[in-house]
């Protein structure tokens, strides 16, 4: 019977504005990481099936924060407005496992498209950005 994972040990790392790889797993709520592949269709006439190659990978990723102001700065707010429209890419490495030798981690290059700070009376403060892959993912081990 298979066994499920928690999320709780995962990793979360992504380059903070000045190109510096930045540990942010202490912040990250949930990330939710998707990448698909695209295909073309070849069928030619006469063919009693479509036929198609694979084309170019694409990738992205959303992370949910927690809105955090300890010892009085607002850490990953600064984190995320200071990548904020970047020209250059940002880097990232995703441990979902955590940082143990032989544990799956995908590692690429990203930009921050968007993110969001929904402010509501009785809640807490989060933000949520979300990502585009720039480039080839990498999807390896620890």
């Amino acid at each position: 019977m298979a066994q499920g994972v928690a999320g709780r040990n995962a990793v979360v790392q992504l380059d903070n504005a000045a190109g510096s790889l930045t540990d942010v797993s202490a912040y990250v709520e949930s990330l939710d990481f998707s990448t698909e592949i695209e295909t073309y269709l070849t069928t030619t006439l006469g063919a009693s099936a479509q036929s198609r190659v694979v084309g170019l990978q694409d990738g992205n990723f959303s992370i949910t924060f927690v809105y955090d102001r300890t010892g009085g700065v607002p850490t990953i707010y600064n984190h995320v407005t200071g990548i904020y429209g970047a020209a250059a890419s940002k880097t990232f490495d995703i441990r979902p496992e955590g940082s143990t030798a032989g544990y799956p981690k995908m590692t690429g290059e990203c930009n921050l498209k968007s993110f969001s700070l929904p402010i509501a009376v009785g809640d807490k403060l989060s933000i949520t950005a979300q990502f585009e892959c720039t480039g080839p993912v990498t999807f390896g081990t620890v």
